[in-house]
């Protein structure tokens, strides 16, 4: 089965004159280097960007958002330490701040994606829960959060955590098929197949680009014995992976077309396909 739709990452805060409106003289110096460190970000020129944002904070200790948009910098550069404690250093100056708790949570996920020892994957995963439910405290509607935490409970194996939390993340934004997927993979993972098929159909619907959606539903159409839909199924998503050049997956489903009807013609249509794209790269 495939995975989810990975948790969104972290928001930069882009700064701007009005949000100092009201602050010291001296933190007019304090943008000039942040929109700097700005640009050096958006050219991936890491170390000047946060040399600049560490000149910001020199002339404004209370410019939180620069805090919080170096720490984004350290995460990027996998200096995990360093980004959690701006974005705490950022919570001092603005706690009722989703964001610094929300960025919080993405690093401790990627931690514990990372982490070698299931007892540290655990304990990460428990706190960047932690801090996505302290982000939601202060902003109830802020959608990502409860993705990102229903991607934590899933992880968790809290499954119907997760599904009230893709369920909330559905409910303030209908039209994100990220939501619609995750929660199908949990239904999935409950075998509660019928309504995976429905939330794997709207996300599709909604993005009918979404290799994955076809896949897992095409997963579904297996379970249930429906071997003509699940060709199909698999078919479109091969050809959706052979156009992000994941020739990988692409023969995957190749694999499970002929699983499921080894006399199908899908199965040397797409095959036909992938050999194309692998010669002529298109």
């Amino acid at each position: 089965m495939k995975r989810f739709i990975l948790a969104i990452g972290v928001i930069f805060l882009i700064l701007t004159s009005s949000s100092y409106a009201q602050e010291l003289s001296n933190l007019a110096k304090s943008m000039v280097y942040s929109n700097q460190a700005q640009n050096y970000y958006d050219q991936n020129q890491f170390q000047q960007a946060i040399d600049d944002y560490t000149k910001a904070i020199q002339e404004s200790p209370n410019n939180y958002m620069a805090y919080i948009n170096r720490g984004i910098i350290f995460f990027e550069l996998n200096r995990y330490d360093e980004a959690l404690k701006n974005f705490k250093k950022a919570r001092t100056i603005d706690p009722k701040n989703a964001y610094t708790y929300y960025n919080s949570a993405i690093v401790y996920t990627k931690m514990a994606s990372t982490a070698l020892e299931n007892d540290n994957t655990y304990l990460f995963y428990k706190k960047a829960k932690d801090e996505l439910t302290k982000a939601i405290q202060n902003d109830p509607n802020f959608y990502k959060a409860y993705i990102n935490r229903g991607l934590v409970n899933y992880e968790l194996a809290f499954y119907q955590d997760a599904i009230d939390d893709f369920t909330k993340a559905i409910q303030l934004k209908p039209l994100d098929y990220k939501a619609y997927y995750n929660r199908g993979i949990v239904y999935y993972t409950l075998a509660n197949f019928k309504v995976a098929k429905s939330d794997f159909t709207n996300a599709i619907e909604i993005n009918p680009d979404d290799a994955n959606a076809y896949f897992n539903r095409g997963l579904v159409y297996k379970h249930e014995n429906s071997q003509k839909g699940a060709a199909s199924d698999f078919y479109t998503a091969g050809l959706l992976y052979v156009k992000e050049n994941n020739r990988k997956e692409a023969y995957e489903c190749v694999d499970l077309i002929k699983a499921t009807d080894e006399f199908s013609t899908l199965i040397y249509d797409l095959k036909s396909k992938i050999i194309k794209d692998e010669v002529y790269g298109a």
